[in-house]
C-alpha cells in the first residue's frame, strides 16, 4: 500500500473509541484504464441480524452508483444472502454474523449532463490519476452515523492517496461518517504544497503532468485566492482544506466535488486562470454557506442569488484583478451582453429574489442566469457603489458584517445536514439592513429595482470595460449627499520621467459640477499632490512618471457639510525606456571632434613626410 501522509492538526494520541468500518480501495493498472476500483468494507461487530448499506444522503438525487458484482461474507467466509430494495440499498441477511465483508466493483467514471455550464463528471478514475468524493465511492452502513472508519488504498506502483483525514502512520482514520462521505480525495502521482493561512492547514495536490513552474504557481496563486477570502469574511477558517487539481479529460465541467474540507477541480486550458475559477467558488462557500462554519445557510430559496450569484463575483472577477490574473472585468461584461441580447425586456427576465415562483425545468438557463450571472451582476454594482459613496468600504465589508451575525465559528453545524435553508439564516431583508448600516445610505429602491423588481441594470461599456452608469444608479436610486469622482489620465501607459496630467471631475448626483473643493491625488498609498476644482468642477495636476511599474492612482475628495467624501481609481502602466545601445562605429559628432583634437598632429606629420619624400629624391638626383 503506498499512500501520501496528509495530516493538517496531527493525529490523535489518544485512545478513542474502536473502528467501526473498515474500507479497502484498490486500483490496479488494468482497472485503471477501464476506470473501475474495488472496494472491500469490513464490519468488525454486526449487533443485527439485518444489515442495510446505502448510498450516502449526499448523493441522493443524483446518479446511482454503478456498482457490479457485489457479495458479503461473514468471519467464517461463508456468503450472505442479501437483496436490492432500491437503487440506493442493499439490505444484507445477517443472521448471527458477528463480522461481515462486502466487496463490490465501482465505476469510477460517473457523469451527468452539461446544462447551463453545470454537470460533467462526478467522479473520475484514469491510467494517470483518480479523483472523487468519498459518497461516491463506497457505500455506507445505515445507522452508523457516530462510526470511527479506517480506511486504507492498495495503489499502483508510485501512486499515493491524498485526503483531508488523519494518518496514524498505517492508516487513515475518520471519526465522522458525515465528514467522510462529503469529503474529496484523489489517487495517483501528484506534487503537494502546504501551507497555514490563518488556523487553517491548506494543502494544494497537483498531477505532475503539468511542469514544475506551473505546479508551484497553482499552488502560490491557491494560497493567496484562500488567504484572501478568509480576510473578506474576517474569521478563523476550518482546520484543513485539501483542494486537488486535475487536468481536464474531456470537454465537461466538473463543479460538483466541493466541500469545506476538501475540493477536486479539472483545470481547462486557461491553466491558472482556470485552477483559480475553479477553487475560488469553494474557498468562498467555506464561509458563505458550507457547513461546519458557513454561515447559517439562506431563509428561503430568495436567497440564492447571494449564495451563488455574489459568489460568482467574486470567483470571477474581483479575486481574479486582486491576485493580478485579469486587470479588468471580463466576465461580468461577457455575462452583461448576454443579459443585454438575451433576457433584458423578455419574460426569461427575472427578479433575482423571486427564483421560486419561476420553474427551471422550464427554462433552465434563464434560471441559472439568473441566479448566477445576474446576481454576479447585481453584486457587482452593488460593490462599485458601496465603494463609490463611502470611499473606504465595500461588499467585502458587508460579507463580514453578515458572518459576524451569522456565521457558526463558534457554534459550528455537522458537515452534512438537510439542505441549505434554516430559519435561523438570513434573507434579503437583513442584507439590506447590512449595507445600509456599512454604507450609511438606505439602499431600498435598489432593492426594489434590481432584487425583487427587473428594472434594467445600471451598467455601461467603456474601453472595452464593464462600469456603473452612475448618473442612470443615481437618477433611479435614492442616495442622499453623493458626490461624484471620476478620475481620468492623459495617458494610462508612459515612460519614466515623462510628464502626464491627472483629471479629476466633482459633480453632484445630478451633473451639476462642484467648485471650489480640494481634491487630493495618490500613487499607490502616496501622495503626490492636491489641487482646487474650478467652475467646471475639474481638477488638473501633473506627474511626472515614475520608474517602470504597474500604478494605482487615486483622486480623493474628503467631502464636506453637505456632501460625503468620494474616490476614483486608475491604474498607470509604466513601461522602463530601451536601454542605449553602444557601437564601435563613431557618429558623425564623434568624427568632428576627433578630427578637431587630431587635426594639428596630423598635419606635421604630413610636412615630415613631404620633407624626407623631397630629400631622399633630392639625394637620388644627386647620386645618377
Amino acid at each position: 500500500m503506498l499512500s501520501l501522509i496528509f495530516c493538517a492538526s496531527g493525529t490523535r494520541a489518544e485512545m478513542q473509541s474502536p473502528i467501526g468500518i473498515i474500507y479497502d480501495l484498490t486500483i490496479d493498472d488494468l482497472g485503471a484504464a477501464k476506470h473501475v476500483a474495488h472496494v472491500s468494507m469490513t464490519i468488525p461487530q454486526i449487533r443485527s441480524p439485518s444489515l442495510t448499506l446505502v448510498v450516502h444522503p449526499f448523493l441522493i438525487g443524483r446518479i446511482p452508483l454503478p456498482i457490479t458484482n457485489f457479495t458479503a461474507i461473514n468471519e467464517k467466509g461463508e456468503s450472505l444472502t442479501f437483496y436490492k430494495p432500491s437503487q440506493i440499498q442493499w439490505i444484507i441477511n445477517a443472521g448471527s454474523t458477528q463480522r461481515m465483508k462486502a466487496d463490490y466493483n465501482i465505476a469510477m467514471n460517473i457523469s451527468e449532463p452539461v446544462e447551463a455550464g453545470k454537470g460533467g463528471y462526478l467522479n473520475y478514475l484514469g491510467k494517470d490519476f483518480g479523483l472523487s468524493i468519498a459518497a461516491w465511492v463506497f457505500l455506507v452502513p445505515s445507522g452508523m452515523e457516530d462510526a470511527r472508519i479506517e480506511v486504507n488504498f492498495n495503489l499502483p506502483n508510485g501512486w499515493r492517496a491524498y485526503a483531508p483525514w488523519d494518518f496514524d502512520g498505517g492508516h487513515y482514520i475518520i471519526d465522522s461518517l458525515k465528514y467522510f462521505a462529503t469529503s474529496t480525495f484523489a489517487v495517483g502521482k501528484f506534487e503537494s504544497f502546504s501551507e497555514v493561512i490563518g488556523n487553517t492547514n491548506v494543502t494544494i495536490a497537483v498531477y505532475v503532468g503539468w511542469d514544475e513552474k506551473t505546479r508551484r504557481e497553482f499552488a502560490t496563486y491557491s494560497f493567496r485566492c484562500f488567504e484572501y477570502v478568509s480576510q473578506v469574511f474576517q474569521t478563523p477558517g476550518v482546520p484543513r482544506h485539501l483542494c486537488i487539481y486535475v487536468p481536464r479529460v474531456t470537454n465537461e465541467q466538473n463543479l460538483a466535488m466541493e466541500w469545506s474540507q476538501s475540493q477536486g477541480t479539472f483545470v481547462g486550458p486557461l491553466g491558472t486562470l482556470s485552477a483559480i475559477v475553479g477553487s475560488s467558488h469553494r474557498f468562498f462557500h467555506i464561509y458563505n454557506c458550507f457547513p461546519p462554519i458557513g454561515m447559517q445557510m439562506i431563509k428561503t430559496d430568495e436567497e440564492d442569488w447571494i449564495k451563488e450569484g455574489i459568489n460568482r463575483y467574486y470567483q470571477m472577477d474581483k479575486i481574479l484583478i486582486k491576485l493580478g490574473l485579469l486587470r479588468r472585468h471580463e466576465q461580468p461584461l461577457i455575462d452583461y451582453r448576454e443579459y443585454q441580447t438575451k433576457y433584458l425586456g423578455t419574460n426569461n427576465d427575472f427578479p433575482i429574489a423571486k427564483l421560486p415562483a419561476q420553474d427551471p425545468t422550464k427554462n433552465y438557463d434563464a434560471w441559472i442566469f439568473a441566479t448566477y450571472k445576474k446576481g454576479e451582476l447585481v453584486g457587482f454594482v452593488l460593490d462599485e457603489t458601496i465603494r463609490k459613496i463611502t470611499g473606504n468600504k465595500s461588499l467585502d465589508d458587508v460579507l463580514a458584517y453578515l458572518y459576524r451575525e451569522y456565521g457558526c465559528f463558534s457554534k459550528p453545524r455537522q458537515y452534512w445536514p438537510d439542505g441549505f435553508i434554516s430559519k435561523d439564516g438570513y434573507s434579503n431583508k437583513d442584507l439590506l439592513r447590512v449595507i445600509n448600516d456599512v454604507s450609511g445610505q438606505d439602499f431600498s429602491r435598489f432593492f426594489e429595482e434590481y432584487v425583487y423588481g427587473i428594472g434594467e441594470l445600471p451598467l455601461k461599456i467603456e474601453g472595452n470595460d464593464l462600469v456603473v452608469d452612475w448618473q442612470k444608479l443615481l437618477r433611479t436610486v435614492d442616495l442622499s449627499r453623493v458626490s461624484l469622482m471620476t478620475l481620468s489620465l492623459s495617458l494610462i501607459s508612459a515612460k519614466p520621467g515623462e510628464t502626464i496630467e491627472l483629471y479629476a471631475k466633482l459633480a453632484t448626483i445630478d451633473g451639476r459640477p462642484i467648485a471650489n473643493q480640494t481634491v487630493a491625488f495618490y500613487l499607490n498609498s502616496t501622495l503626490v499632490g492636491s489641487a482646487t476644482t474650478d467652475q467646471s468642477g475639474l481638477a488638473t495636476l501633473s506627474l511626472q512618471v515614475p520608474a517602470a511599474g504597474t500604478y494605482q492612482v487615486v483622486v480623493r475628495y474628503a467631502g464636506s457639510q453637505n456632501l460625503r467624501q468620494s474616490t476614483d481609481v486608475s491604474t498607470l502602466t509604466v513601461v522602463a525606456r530601451p536601454s542605449t545601445i553602444q557601437t564601435t562605429t563613431p557618429g558623425i559628432l564623434e568624427q568632428q571632434n576627433w578630427l578637431q583634437l587630431h587635426l594639428p598632429v596630423l598635419v606635421t606629420a604630413l610636412v615630415v613626410v613631404a620633407v624626407l619624400l623631397a630629400l631622399k629624391l633630392r639625394g637620388r638626383k644627386n647620386g645618377t
